[in-house]
């Protein structure tokens, strides 16, 4: 099993637009996507902007396949293409 974090950037008055859009996206992940075994949101006390999720994976070969062809849209693009207008990720 592996973890993976993603820290993000989130206007503080998005907040609550970007919790339901990662709550359901996160959601369809784990219930169709092999491999994918649930996640969780942390947001920070001290700076409301700032958000980290983690999800968890029953392998990396599971987490590579699903951020390869496998995560496409029918339009050819990655699902999470347009978050960006509610949040930035932090690499």
């Amino acid at each position: 099993m592996i973890r993976v974090v993603y820290r993000w950037k989130v206007q503080e008055a998005r907040f609550a637009e970007f919790q339901t859009v990662w709550s359901r996206t996160t959601n369809t992940i784990h219930e169709t996507v092999p491999g994918a075994l649930g996640s969780f949101m942390l947001r920070s006390p001290d700076d409301k902007t700032e958000v980290m999720t983690v999800a968890k994976w029953e392998s990396m070969a599971h987490w590579t396949a699903f951020w390869g062809a496998e995560n496409r849209r029918g339009d050819g693009r990655h699902a999470s293409a347009g978050r960006t207008h509610i949040c930035h990720r932090i690499r």
